[in-house]
């Protein structure tokens, strides 16, 4: 099945950004902006969220302590040497020797067979130690564990990038939704500024009555109310947006809407959900979950190998600095591990597990991204209809404003049908707001499905 939506939208990119700049305004004029002033697009928020955001930052430490982890396992690799120089004084039990010392004929023993103490003697020990690994398979998949969790560590670090942005990119809609309505708004407040001088000329011409006036003044300080709470949800959607970009609360910044947002997002289900495979960061940290667990399973049975050390020992020892005499251990050791309590198979075991389970969460969230993603086109076709039908309301209300105006400047009828006009007018407006608005979070939630919401102009 083919998605119209996708044609529709490339054959009247222009139609739609001319409505949107129209019923949006996006872009502040040139002269309402200060030479601080951000223009943000949807891509750029979210690139900027994914890059700025303190969590991000957070992610990115714990990358550098993957990496001192790595390193760490790989100091392994490297000799042991160590130096130590020492002074000792020490007395003895002879007895404590276990042995026995025969006496010559008529001459007393060497030593009291019941032990006598001797000593102190000094000794000066000057020594240096080595000791490496000639042979030792189960470091080296240490090692590979180790660097398999740096890769882990960036996979959680670009879906905590991901996160941020589309909580970025979700709270721009919206902060654009509260521009947009305010100055909705601000345009119904014109309209009933204009209504009410045309009822009070009209009163002055005694075409009309007083009640006219009251009721337009009632529609202005009805307007005037709908302002201020459009105003003060904009300041709040604001400050929304500078936090979820990791922007200081002073800044200031205005939006903008590109007329090729849907450049970035494949045309079918089948492109969309290939470049959902490419590109999602929570498909990239499943498989690198998986990969980990691969890694630990094989340090894990490395274990069993044999390893070879090597393991030397020098120094000079004597009575004193003058008197000192070389001495020295050299070895070297096979390790051959025999029995374990079957411990390395049971861990071994408890990780094939873990990765069964992965790969099982793996493929359900494949499974997830399929059908969200039709779903996703289909709402956007749905959003991009609901768009065309209120730009036709809109039209239609404006008509019966205008048609309105002008029976009542004849005195041809009260004000009451200007009245209800104006209203049905306002309301045209917020709906059109909200389907733009809805498109907008349909194209956000397709690039979002697909991992190209950083791509997105």
């Amino acid at each position: 099945m083919s998605f119209r939506f996708f044609a529709f939208v490339r054959q009247r990119a222009g139609l739609i950004a001319g409505l949107a700049l129209m019923v949006f305004g996006f872009v502040d004029p040139a002269g309402a902006q200060g030479a601080d002033t951000l223009t943000l697009s949807l891509g750029e928020a979210a690139r900027m969220a994914a890059e700025n955001t303190l969590d991000v930052k957070a992610a990115a430490y714990r990358v550098d302590q993957r990496i001192a982890r790595f390193d760490q396992a790989r100091a392994g690799l490297y000799p042991r040497v160590s130096a130590e120089i020492g002074e000792t004084a020490r007395t003895f039990n002879t007895a404590s020797f276990g042995l026995s010392f025969p006496s010559v004929a008529d001459q007393p023993p060497l030593f009291d067979p019941d032990g006598e103490v001797h000593g102190p003697v000094y000794l000066l020990d000057v020594r240096a130690r080595l000791q490496a690994d000639l042979i030792n398979v189960a470091r080296w998949r240490r090692i590979e564990e180790a660097n398999t969790g740096i890769e882990t560590a960036r996979s959680a670090a670009a879906l905590v990038a991901e996160e941020s942005a589309v909580r970025a990119a979700v709270v721009y809609v919206a902060a654009a939704e509260a521009v947009a309505l305010r100055r909705a708004r601000e345009t119904d407040r014109a309209n009933a500024e204009e209504g009410l001088h045309v009822a009070r000329r009209q009163l002055e011409a005694g075409v009309a009555l007083a009640l006219d006036v009251t009721r337009a003044e009632v529609r202005l300080a009805t307007v005037n109310a709908q302002l201020v709470a459009a105003a003060n949800n904009e300041r709040q959607t604001r400050l929304d947006l500078q936090r979820a970009l990791g922007l200081p609360a002073e800044a200031t910044f205005a939006f903008r809407l590109t007329e090729n947002a849907m450049a970035a997002l494949p045309a079918d289900t089948v492109a969309g959900f290939d470049t959902a495979l490419a590109r999602r960061a929570d498909l990239a940290a499943a498989r690198q979950h998986e990969t980990a667990i691969n890694a630990s399973i094989a340090s894990i049975k490395a274990e069993r190998y044999p390893s070879l050390r090597v393991v030397a020992d020098e120094g000079l020892i004597g009575l004193r600095p003058a008197a000192l005499l070389n001495t020295y251990d050299l070895g070297i050791s096979l390790v051959v591990p025999v029995f374990d309590g079957f411990n390395v198979r049971h861990r071994i075991e408890e990780q094939q597990a873990a990765l069964r389970e992965a790969q099982t969460n793996r493929e359900e969230l494949q499974d997830a991204i399929r059908f969200a993603l039709r779903k996703a086109q289909f709402t956007v076709a749905n959003a991009e209809d609901q768009l065309m039908a209120a730009q036709i309301r809109l039209n239609l209300a404006e008509q019966e404003i205008h048609q309105a105006q002008r029976q009542f400047e004849t005195g041809i009828a009260s004000n009451a049908d200007l009245i209800a006009a104006s209203l049905g007018l306002g309301d045209a407006r917020t709906q059109l707001v909200a389907a733009q608005t809805n498109l907008e979070t349909a194209h956000l939630r397709l690039a979002v499905i697909q991992g190209t919401l950083t791509d997105l102009p």
